[in-house]
C-alpha cells in the first residue's frame, strides 16, 4: 500500500491478495461529501464507487476497486489506479470547497 497527496487530498492505493487493486480518497470534515454514502456521491470512476467509511483519523474515505468482470484483462497496476484517483480528485473539486 502507498499513499500520496493530490491537490491536498490523501489518496491510497491498496493491493489485495487476489491481485486486484483498490483506490481510496480521504475527505476532511466539512467537505460536502463527508459522511455521505458512496452510493450517493456522483463521481465517475472505474466500476463506480464501492465503499465509504469513517477512518480513525476522522477523515471520510471513499473508494473503488478493480475486481470487476474483465478487469484481470485490463492490466490494472498501482500506477493506473493512481491515475484513476487523479480523475476522482478532479471531480471532488477544491479541497477547501466546504459546505457549512
Amino acid at each position: 500500500m502507498y499513499n500520496k497527496i493530490i491537490n491536498s487530498y490523501t489518496v491510497l492505493v491498496f493491493p489485495h491478495s487476489n491481485g486486484h487493486y483498490c483506490g481510496y480518497v480521504r475527505l476532511p470534515k466539512g467537505h460536502k461529501y463527508y459522511g455521505i454514502s458512496y452510493e450517493d456521491i456522483p463521481i465517475d470512476v472505474h466500476g463506480g464507487l464501492t465503499s465509504s467509511c469513517l477512518e480513525d483519523d476522522g477523515t471520510w474515505e471513499i473508494g473503488f476497486d478493480t475486481n470487476h468482470k474483465g478487469d484481470e484483462d485490463a492490466g490494472w497496476t498501482d500506477e493506473k489506479v493512481f491515475e484513476e484517483l487523479k480523475r476522482v480528485v478532479k471531480q471532488l473539486g477544491n479541497f477547501y470547497a466546504f459546505d457549512f
